[in-house]
């Protein structure tokens, strides 16, 4: 409730926009934009783990 007094006390008087209230529904926004980013992150670590592992393991052939 805190957020929606903050809001109808800064968001609704005069013309300037602040962030008081609808920052929450902003982020989900945001997150929902770059979600993808997060599951290309998590690939590249996989990709990471699996060349350590062969590294470690030697079956790359050596020079």
């Amino acid at each position: 409730m805190a957020g929606f007094q903050l809001d109808m006390r800064y968001n609704r008087q005069g013309k300037m926009m602040t962030l008081a209230w609808p920052i929450g529904a902003i982020l989900v926004q945001l997150l929902a934009k770059i979600g993808w980013v997060e599951q290309v992150l998590a690939l590249v670590a996989y990709l990471v783990v699996v060349v350590a592992t062969a590294s470690i393991l030697g079956v790359f052939p050596k020079r």
